[in-house]
């Protein structure tokens, strides 16, 4: 942040959760002053041309019906080092459908997998992995925050979609992250937490010292944001990290998975690897099956088109745009703190008032401006690499011509 910058004036220079909770930073609508934004400095592109000809989808509440539906049967389109044996539920979402009246064949598929090499104690926990509801897709944006969640949530909230944000707390301790956090989250955004080990490895830690470690990641969420993730996912690691897992699971988290690798990390074009993945699940099962998605929040892993292009992918193929509490229709999506096992509701939580789900369509005009800015980003990161290479050369050439001339003028005097 630039020194004349007085946003977090007063505001200590490491993160104190009892600081911020006491101080929240106020609510901006707009994101368009985001601290971390990386859109283009164009005042026409920031208001977001045709916003004003959105031509919106009607807002859907599917009732929960009891139907015999395998939702996740598409192995083929799951990540398989990770996915292949962990797809379904954990054991408490499965009980509380069962007590409101849904059926076994209705949920996700649960797998009971063996352990891993390494982990022979403990078993992989199973995950999350696909929507109760044919048609809807839970978009998560995993490893944030970063520069990019900023203009990642604001070309968000210009559709009017909602998606899931798995943030990793250990950025939070830098302040404009924190408030990149809250912002995102008060604009009705569903928040979960990525954990990752020290070192990516557990066995250096007691399982009193792994449990409060998670604990803590956990809490400075909930400082910001008032209440407590229920979604984790964890940092992947080879092998699987299964102690971990069950330590998640015992604390009270869900696991999330997911069924739809965008391969964003890849530099693939997101909006093609979705319309793939769709249109493999329909023609292979003539159904539109539920996808969880997985992308990466950091800069280099997205374009400034890569987000209206994957909405607009999205609504052509028709499926809609859920949080995961909507995806799951859990009531109920955060704790009531970090370190109980108890489930809240919040002002934007499945079954309120404040939910929403589904996205409009993104004009085409501002695909184009979005393309066009890539394209230009590219072009100049091409120039500056070429002028730092020329430089280098023309440096080298500098130096050896001036070597050149001491060896001249030490011949010269020796003679």
């Amino acid at each position: 942040m630039p020194d004349d910058d007085d946003t977090f004036a007063g505001m200590p220079e490491t993160f104190d959760s009892e600081f911020a909770a006491e101080n929240e930073p106020p609510f901006v609508d707009e994101f368009a002053a985001m601290p971390g934004d990386i859109m283009p400095p164009s005042d026409e592109f920031a208001a977001m041309p045709g916003d004003e000809y959105y031509d919106p989808m009607p807002e859907v509440n599917y009732p929960y019906e009891e139907e015999n539906l395998d939702v996740n049967e598409s192995a083929s389109m799951n990540d398989t080092a990770k996915m292949d044996s962990v797809n379904g539920t954990q054991d408490a979402i499965v009980e509380s459908s069962k007590s409101s009246g849904a059926t076994d064949d209705f949920l996700p598929t649960k797998v009971e997998a063996d352990a891993n090499k390494g982990s022979a104690v403990l078993p992989p926990v199973p995950q999350v992995t696909g929507c109760r509801t044919q048609g809807q897709i839970a978009v998560t944006y995993s490893e944030g925050p970063s520069d990019a969640t900023a203009s990642i949530v604001r070309q968000l909230n210009h559709a009017d979609a909602r998606a899931n944000f798995f943030v990793n707390a250990s950025w939070l301790y830098t302040q404009q992250y924190a408030m990149v956090v809250q912002n995102t989250y008060h604009a009705g955004h569903l928040i979960g937490m990525t954990y990752r080990v020290q070192d990516d490895d557990s066995s250096k830690l007691t399982d009193d010292e792994l449990r409060n470690d998670i604990i803590k990641k956990a809490s400075i969420i909930e400082a910001l944001i008032g209440v407590a993730p229920k979604y984790a996912r964890l940092h992947y690691t080879e092998p699987e990290d299964t102690r971990t897992e069950n330590m998640l699971k015992d604390l009270g988290f869900v696991l999330v998975g997911y069924n739809l690798d965008s391969q964003d990390y890849q530099h693939k074009a997101v909006d093609e690897v979705y319309k793939k993945a769709f249109r493999t699940y329909k023609d292979t099962y003539d159904a539109k099956g539920s996808f969880i998605s997985v992308q990466y929040d950091m800069p280099g892993s997205i374009k400034q088109s890569t987000v209206p292009q994957m909405i607009n992918t999205i609504s052509d193929e028709g499926y809609t745009m859920v949080r995961l509490d909507g995806c799951l229709n859990d009531p109920k999506p955060y704790k009531k703190t970090a370190s109980s096992k108890e489930y809240v509701s919040d002002n934007f939580s499945f079954n309120t008032s404040g939910y929403h789900q589904g996205q409009k369509a993104v004009p085409q005009s501002v695909i184009e401006e979005a393309k066009k800015y890539d394209n230009e980003g590219t072009t100049n990161n091409d120039t500056t690499n070429t002028q730092k290479n020329t430089g280098s050369h023309t440096t080298a050439s500098s130096i050896a011509a001036l070597v050149g001339m001491l060896i001249s003028l030490v011949i010269a005097m020796l003679q």
